[in-house]
């Protein structure tokens, strides 16, 4: 038996990331109605949360890795 779901998303189609291509956000039932700009403004701000947060990872690798072959 299939029961029947429904839930709001937003869509973000051009994230402006270099490593999400689209992403997509399920919203809390219990949430009033908000304007496009204020989702767009969360979604995107959570979107530079994770990206700068892995790009620092990257980065901190990167420089290990660099650092490991300077010194031979």
């Amino acid at each position: 038996m299939i029961k029947g779901v429904s839930k709001k998303i937003f869509v973000i189609k051009d994230t402006k990331s270099d490593i999400f291509e689209e992403a997509i956000f399920i919203m809390k039932p219990q949430l009033p109605p908000l304007s496009e700009h204020t989702l767009k403004h969360e979604a995107e701000k959570i979107i530079d949360q994770k990206t700068s947060l892995y790009m620092k990872n990257v980065e901190r690798r990167k420089k290990l890795f660099m650092k490991l072959f300077d010194e031979t």
